[in-house]
């Protein structure tokens, strides 16, 4: 009780401080962040800036450069190291800053910015050799997305309310070790608390909400008033938080964004959702105390279940919700694509599932209601509330009625087991939500795709490239500024094809070979002739009519989508160039050569909006028909030529299905449809939703067993069940030996994985590098006039080999690439990987294979050396695969998915095995154990049929030949029993006839001398002695009929009565007393018995009660009669005001000649329990020392004919 108080007050202290923390303002908490993370950069930057020194003393004391690409302590990331001998580069730690000498070199002691972000730079020179280093204070890229994200490098947290600025005027200044200001930090207008902030008063309040929701469920669980008006006062503030966005940290936080979840007012967001699923639970904790302490009737159990059913549906809309109308992932089947919104999602689900038993199960265990009754409220229930969902558009009967599945599970643990959850019950209990579950979770996910597939099929049909149009507006402004494009236009038409081919190869390549071009030039003047009727018609005329009629804007400047009845996506442009005295336009237009997907154009490159406007069919297949034949498809599905009749209209949609798999058809227009098939419908991934769902469900039960108190399930650390022992045991080897497996087989295939790849990368770098040496072969050097031509070379290889391909030289520096971007934009420096450099030329090695990185991506590269034909070396052949890296991880990612999948699946499906299989290898033990607990000695004991011959056999087989000998035992010790029993009661009876001898021999010799003196008073003598011997002759009858009623008791005469008449005809014998009371509601009271022997039973324990009440107390009998439904037994209750049983006397109350009285032999109670017994009834007593004793007396009740 001790240890309960004190934790309890812990609690509660516990409680107060995070009141108190919660409580205090959201800008004291900002200002203290914020001054700690400022601190942590300043001192970070004072670390780096003093090993960059130290660095740079080391290198510049290097008598080898080369041993410095050897060195690793100089690759530390965020600190690039330059060595120049006489303004010549010969070392570099990394490739991520510019080696432009005189930029480095003009600029010690300050900031510069470069294509990955902001550098402090810091030099040291000795004679002809300069060392340089670059420490990165603020990463910052050309265009964002998921792979290259801005921050502030030296602390994190400062990104949020701070802008990065190289100015020294900002309001926070960083300072070197010298004391000299470096950069500044300016406060962001728009700031308005950091989220980190936010985030851990979040999860403060909730830690509150639970704590002192626990404390109150302790303190109020014997006070359901109190319980009840706390959950109203909950509920109205509820109401008034929603309403008001209270408190208002929360709703600051991505937890309480609508843009992660909006279903409705009540959820309109993942957290609110959350904090009203842990109030249902809180609900069903007040619910069930206050109806505990109240008479149940059926009509209030009735609607108490209805009101839980109903809360049960709104857990189900709101799974539903989670599913449909959030952005939050619940493909249980990919564990990589779920977030921590998706794990406090399901938790949502969970708390609700766990609330719905808990309320339910707590009805049923304190209902008086028969199981039949039970049952027959609940199917009623169903289907009026089947019938109502009905009306309201629900045809889904198990979204409705699942809660009619559980009521029945635990109404069978109530009634069968005693409301007793063990480890195999409470997997049981999972097992039924986790199938609920994973069956609305399935059927909702697929909805959502077949939303999905709705939206899907009308981007397709817009025929949109969000790709080419990004690049294309960025082409065309380089083309602007191109004066040699600029010189050459203006005497296009004596040379049009080489102009054309000259912005091909300059601006539109690698990505737009999938694309086909066509280029026309003119100026205000210019006519074009028109076919098929030769027409002229002014050109500028005649592409605006074009545009106007055909065409649709689009993001891009100038740039505009035609309609296009061939399938293919079509753009023309419209732009105009300004030479010195005239004005020059080109229209250009271009269609894809098939559909895109944004294949062979790298992610890195893109900024997060174009890649956001990009079509991902994901696993969808897609079709599209022009005139009912096939012009393009992509995906897995194979598509007919031609186009069955389909007789839909314009803007208008049908659904089927085909083999399993939904299937969407959208007519365009008159001539086109897309079709949209999806995946087909895999049985491994619904077990595999089943199965982390069901993971997930049994975790969050282990906890909420833990934490909740009063709830049905207990954990206890101490286990003394053989079975359970035998079930944790199998699982736990389950888990150590399937997780063991998972982590070692993943790896060893991961790395299997990675190996092919690296052998494919080899393989394709050795056939770009044939392909090259064929064109560069003959060469003796690769120098900048082959620069127009190796950039080409490369181009057209890369887009056969869907790789980009670089050329170092020997130095290290790039001759060439395929994808000039990466280098424009500053992604890449143009110089080497230094761990490449060191491999290639240093170590001479012919193949390395280097895991680099750019911003957030890392991905392979390959090289190789590059000899002409006459075996001299001319450069470094790198193949960079990170144009293809995204797919290799969604491929390595996906093989991931499918083993943790399996893996998880076997862990789930072997946990429900083992328990089961424990279960039965526990059998014979349970039943040993209950036959023991059966064993009655004179009773007819049960012998145990088993068939095996194991060690269970012999342990069987040992148990029913200890039966049989206890049997045999019992049979002699009864017999001997009897003999002692008889000789016994021949002693009591002999002493009891002898005790009235006496006094008779005694009378009758007095008689006998008074009469021999023949004295005068002898009449009155023979009257005295005569009533005398009268006495004793009746006390003598009575001891004879009282031994010959037990000894010679008749075989009763068992026929159906009812027994109320009878106690009512022993009661009427006291009436006269009015001291005795007899009160039931019953009406019939069926029993299997003797009449006589019933009534002799009665009438004994009335008696003994009346004997009992010491002198002075008046007596008083009452007398109930219930029915118990759980039992189907009446319940007789002959209560007195008797002096009471002392405890010394409990165990002889019911054995012969045992009497508490001054008189009697003790016979009456033992004759009472024999005849009950052979009723099959039970009679046993309460009893409170000078209080009074209850005799209660149980008869099976007979059933109705």
């Amino acid at each position: 009780m001790s240890n309960g108080f004190t934790l309890y007050r812990w609690g509660v202290l516990i409680a107060v401080v995070l009141t108190v923390l919660l409580v205090i303002p959201s800008s004291w908490y900002n200002v203290q962040y914020a001054d700690k993370q400022f601190e942590v950069a300043q001192n970070s930057f004072y670390q780096l800036e003093e090993e960059t020194n130290s660095n740079l003393n080391v290198i510049l004391s290097s008598a080898d450069f080369t041993q410095l690409f050897q060195t690793n302590e100089l690759t530390k990331k965020g600190i690039t190291y330059f060595l120049y001998e006489n303004k010549k580069l010969v070392y570099w730690s990394d490739d991520k800053v510019s080696a432009d000498y005189e930029k480095l070199a003009n600029h010690k002691g300050r900031v510069i910015e470069t294509g990955t972000g902001f550098y402090y730079l810091i030099s040291k020179s000795v004679d002809n050799r300069m060392a340089i280093g670059a420490i990165l204070v603020q990463q910052k890229f050309h265009h964002e997305n998921n792979y290259l994200r801005e921050g502030f490098v030296l602390s994190g947290g400062l990104d949020e309310g701070f802008n990065f600025t190289p100015s020294l005027d900002g309001d926070r200044i960083i300072k070197n070790t010298a004391d000299e200001t470096v950069f500044s930090l300016q406060v962001d207008p728009f700031f308005r608390g950091y989220s980190g902030t936010y985030n851990v008063k979040t999860i403060l309040f909730f830690l509150t909400v639970l704590l002192v929701s626990i404390l109150l469920i302790i303190h109020f669980k014997r006070k359901p008033l109190y319980s009840a008006s706390i959950f109203l006062l909950l509920l109205l503030a509820r109401v008034f938080f929603i309403q008001a966005h209270a408190p208002f940290f929360l709703y600051q936080t991505t937890l309480f964004s609508p843009t992660i979840l909006a279903i409705n007012n009540w959820f309109p967001n993942l957290g609110d959702s959350l904090i009203n699923m842990m109030l249902l639970l809180f609900f069903s904790i007040s619910l069930t105390s206050f109806l505990k302490n109240i008479r149940l009737t059926s009509f209030i159990y009735s609607i108490a279940i209805g009101i839980i059913f109903y809360a049960a549906f709104g857990t189900t809309s709101l799974f539903r919700g989670l599913v449909i109308d959030s952005t939050v992932s619940f493909d249980l089947t990919n564990l990589f694509q779920l977030t921590i919104f998706s794990y406090i999602g399901l938790l949502v689900i969970a708390i609700g599932f766990y609330g719905i038993f808990y309320a339910l199960n707590q009805l049923i265990s304190f209902s008086k209601l028969s199981t039949k009754q039970l049952v027959i409220v609940a199917i009623i229930l169903s289907i009026l509330n089947y019938a109502v969902q009905y009306s309201m558009g629900e045809r889904n009967i198990l979204f409705i009625n699942w809660p009619l599945i559980l009521y029945l599970f635990v109404l069978l643990v109530s009634r069968k087991y005693l409301g007793y959850y063990n480890l195999t019950r409470s997997l049981f209990l999972v097992l039924i939500l986790g199938s609920i579950g994973s069956y609305i979770l399935v059927h909702q996910t697929a909805l959502k795709d077949r939303r999905a597939m709705v939206v899907l099929a009308q981007k397709l049909a817009e025929e949109k490239d969000p790709i080419a149009e990004y690049l294309f507006e960025r082409e065309i402004d380089k083309l602007k500024s191109d004066t040699t494009f600029l010189r050459k236009i203006k005497t296009y038409w004596l040379q049009p094809e080489e102009i054309d081919e000259y912005i091909l190869n300059e601006y539109f390549n690698g990505y737009w070979e999938g694309f086909e071009f066509q280029f026309t030039f003119c100026t205000a003047t210019d006519e074009l002739l028109i076919q098929p009727d030769n027409q002229r018609m002014p050109c500028e005329d005649f592409f605006d009519q074009r545009i106007a009629t055909e065409g649709n804007p689009t993001g891009a400047f100038s740039l505009f989508q035609m309609q296009s009845e061939t399938g293919r996506i079509s753009y023309l442009s419209k732009v105009k160039f300004q030479l010195d005295t005239s004005e020059i336009l080109l229209f250009a237009e271009f269609n894809n050569k098939r559909f895109n997907q944004n294949e062979g154009y790298p992610e890195l490159l893109l900024a997060q909006k174009e890649i956001s406007r990009s079509i991902d069919l994901k696993d969808f297949s897609f079709g599209k028909y022009e005139n009912g034949k096939l012009i393009s498809s992509v995906g897995e599905f194979e598509f007919n030529a031609l186009l069955t009749q389909l007789n839909i209209a314009e803007g208008a949609f049908s659904k089927s299905k085909i083999n399993y798999r939904d299937v969407l058809h959208y007519r365009v227009n008159e001539s086109t449809v897309i079709q949209l098939v999806s995946p087909a419908n895999n049985l491994l991934d619904r077990f595999t939703a089943f199965a982390y769902l069901f993971t997930f469900l049994a975790i969050v039960l282990f906890i909420i067993a833990l934490v909740l108190p009063g709830f049905p399930i207990h954990i206890s650390w101490r286990i003394n069940d053989f079975t359970t022992k035998i079930q944790l045991f199998i699982v736990g080897i389950l888990l150590v030996s399937i997780g063991s497996f998972s982590v070692a087989s993943t790896y060893y295939i991961k790395q299997q994985y990675r190996i092919k790849n690296e052998k494919n990368i080899a393989e394709k770098l050795r056939s770009v590098l044939i392909e090259v040496n064929q064109k560069l072969g003959s060469e003796t050097v690769l120098d900048e006039a082959l620069s127009d031509y190796m950039t080409n070379t490369l181009i057209k290889f890369s887009n056969v080999f869907y790789t980009d391909i670089n050329l170092y030289g020997s130095d290290g520096e790039l001759i060439a690439t395929s994808r000039s971007e990466i280098f424009d934009i500053g992604l890449k420096a143009s110089i080497m990987d230094d761990a490449a450099f060191n491999a290639m030329a240093i170590e001479k090695k012919q193949l390395y294979i280097n895991n680099e990185r750019i911003g957030g991506l890392n991905y392979l590269s390959a090289y190789v050396p590059f000899y002409n034909l006459e075996g001299n070396f001319l450069a470094y052949l790198n193949l960079p695969y990170f144009a293809k890296q995204n797919e290799l991880e969604a491929e390595i990612a996906s093989f991931l998915v499918s083993s943790v999948n399996i893996y998880v699946l076997i862990f789930a499906f072997s946990i429900i095995l083992s328990v089961l299989f424990a279960n039965y290898i526990s059998q014979p033990l349970r039943l040993l154990r209950e036959k023991i607990a059966m064993l009655n000695i004179g009773a007819s004991n049960e012998l145990i049929k088993w068939e095996g011959t194991d060690e269970i056999g012999s342990l069987v087989k040992e148990y029913n030949r200890m039966v049989v000998k206890l049997a045999d035992s019992v049979d002699v010790l009864a017999r001997s029993e009897r003999a002692g029993a008889w000789k016994e009661m021949a002693k009591q009876v002999a002493h009891e006839i002898k005790n009235p001898l006496t006094p008779m021999k005694l009378s009758i010799q007095y008689l006998k001398r008074a009469s021999d003196d023949q004295r005068q008073d002898l009449p009155e003598r023979i009257d005295k002695t005569t009533e005398t011997l009268i006495q004793q002759i009746d006390a003598l009858a009575q001891i004879a009929n009282e031994f010959s009623n037990f000894a010679k008791m008749p075989e009763p005469k068992k026929q159906a009565i009812d027994f109320l008449p009878i106690l009512s005809n022993a009661v009427n014998l006291y009436d006269e007393l009015e001291s005795i009371a007899l009160s039931t509601e019953l009406k019939s009271t069926k029993v299997l018995a003797d009449k006589d022997q019933l009534l002799r039973v009665f009438n004994n324990i009335i008696k003994n009660g009346f004997q009992s009440v010491p002198e002075g107390r008046k007596p008083q009998i009452k007398i109930t009669v219930t029915l118990d439904s759980s039992s189907n037994q009446f319940i007789i209750k002959i209560q007195d005001n008797g002096q009471g049983i002392a405890k010394e006397d409990y165990d002889r109350i019911f054995v012969p000649n045992f009497t508490s009285k001054s008189s009697g032999m003790g016979l009456g109670l033992a004759i009472v329990k024999n005849v009950v017994e052979q009723s099959k009834g039970q009679v046993y007593f309460e009893t409170e020392l000078g209080v009074g004793t209850t005799f209660i007396i149980s008869l099976p009740r007979l059933a109705e004919e």
